[in-house]
């Protein structure tokens, strides 16, 4: 199920611009990241799928890693990227103990361009989409 406009529009009035980290700072510059958050608080899943769809990513996660020990994920935040929305190559600060990674996991939706490519040792990473159902949900206010 594509996320449609209406969506969109309803998750966009829930969010706040998405701040970066840089250094021991937070801050918010549209230069650097110029997209849309919410807060675990603020969207759940509700698609049955999610849980094992998750744990099973961990799993793969952890194999491919080469890490014996379980991986426990956490929902951090939903970002929403409208046209125009760019996030530039910066330091992100991550607050939560134990943390070595994130998950991206992309909601289908119907545009045009806007690959989202990752860098990892320099070695630019393609992202894609295996899941086409609504995971999630934006409490109306």
């Amino acid at each position: 199920m594509l996320l449609s406009q209406s969506q969109a529009g309803k998750l966009i009035k829930c969010a706040r611009q998405a701040p970066y980290g840089k250094g021991n700072e937070t801050l918010v510059d549209t230069t650097v990241r110029n997209t849309r958050e919410l807060g675990p608080t603020q969207f759940e899943p509700r698609n049955t799928e999610w849980p094992g769809y998750f744990n099973d990513t961990c799993t793969e996660i952890g194999k491919g890693l080469g890490i014996d020990a379980p991986i426990r994920a956490e929902l951090y935040k939903m970002l929403i990227y409208e046209k125009g929305a760019l996030v530039k190559p910066h330091t992100d600060t991550e607050k939560i103990p134990g943390i070595f990674g994130t998950i991206v996991i992309c909601r289908p939706s119907a545009h045009e361009g806007g690959d989202v490519v990752v860098t990892h040792c320099g070695q630019p990473q393609g992202l894609q989409n295996d899941r086409s159902q609504c995971l999630a949900h934006c409490p109306e206010k």
